[in-house]
């Protein structure tokens, strides 16, 4: 079982206290689910950034077939690839490709879920169901470093965070 502290900070500017983490033996999850910050609705943004777009498409209606949040709202899953990629992707990016779409994945630092109940979900500490301002702090990863740079222990080793509990002691918004 997994504890975890909520992060105690905000992005309005004033000195954020050191956040806290949760350690069990190997796994490392800071929640940012008590994070303060703008009004959601206020990040509608020309060009948003690939963690909003990612929230706006998981919050339309008509995705809901092909991509969803899980249950705790701490990981997303695509059900049905082929047709996110003929029926979603190309309403939010030009190239509508899942290869791209991926790759776009794997470059703002999300962590695929290799097995327990969210198996072949992905996940990031700051990418929250209802909380589409935390997602204002993911930063896209430098292209160029080699794949074992890049790659965690954690996430080699295939182990994620017992979402379940830590949703228990920190529930998310239902929507955005």
């Amino acid at each position: 079982p997994v504890s975890v502290t909520p992060v105690p900070t905000s992005f309005s500017g004033e000195k954020t206290p050191d956040y806290l983490t949760s350690v069990t033996d190997t796994i490392i999850y800071k929640d940012y689910s008590t994070t303060q910050g703008q009004n959601p609705y206020a990040l509608c943004k020309k060009n948003p950034r690939f963690p909003q777009k990612l929230h706006q498409i998981l919050s339309h209606p008509d995705s809901k077939k092909w991509i969803v949040w899980l249950p705790h709202g701490r990981a997303w899953k695509i059900l049905d690839q082929s047709q996110f990629q003929d029926k979603v992707l190309p309403k939010f990016f030009p190239h509508g490709k899942m290869m791209s779409f991926m790759r776009q994945v794997s470059h703002w630092g999300f962590k695929r879920v290799h097995n327990g109940p969210d198996k072949n979900s992905y996940y990031h500490e700051l990418f929250l169901r209802g909380l589409p301002h935390v997602s204002e702090k993911m930063k896209r990863k430098p292209t160029g470093k080699s794949k074992d740079e890049s790659r965690s222990v954690l996430s080699t080793l295939h182990i994620a965070p017992d979402f379940y509990q830590i949703s228990k002691e920190h529930p998310l918004p239902d929507e955005n």
